[in-house]
């Protein structure tokens, strides 16, 4: 596979081959992909996390586990 970059990150590649941190302009483009993977990976794990809270929430109002607020002062009423 072939990719051109545009110029600004095609500087940032080179600068980084010239820094001697890679080797390659190859291993600077592998090294971005796998922060990029891992990166999605901790982005759909924490958006499962936020999910299960809802659903928790969701099931603790059903179970009639809920407080009404109508007013900021009724919610912080509940701290004290």
């Amino acid at each position: 596979m072939q990719i051109t970059l545009p110029p600004d990150l095609a500087k940032i590649v080179q600068r980084k081959v010239d820094s001697r941190l890679y080797k390659t302009p190859d291993d600077v483009i592998r090294m971005a992909l796998e922060v990029l993977v891992e990166y999605d990976r901790e982005d759909e794990a924490r958006l499962k996390e936020l999910q299960d809270m809802v659903r928790e929430a969701d099931e603790s109002y059903e179970r009639g586990e809920s407080i009404e607020f109508t007013t900021m002062e009724d919610l912080l009423k509940v701290d004290d």
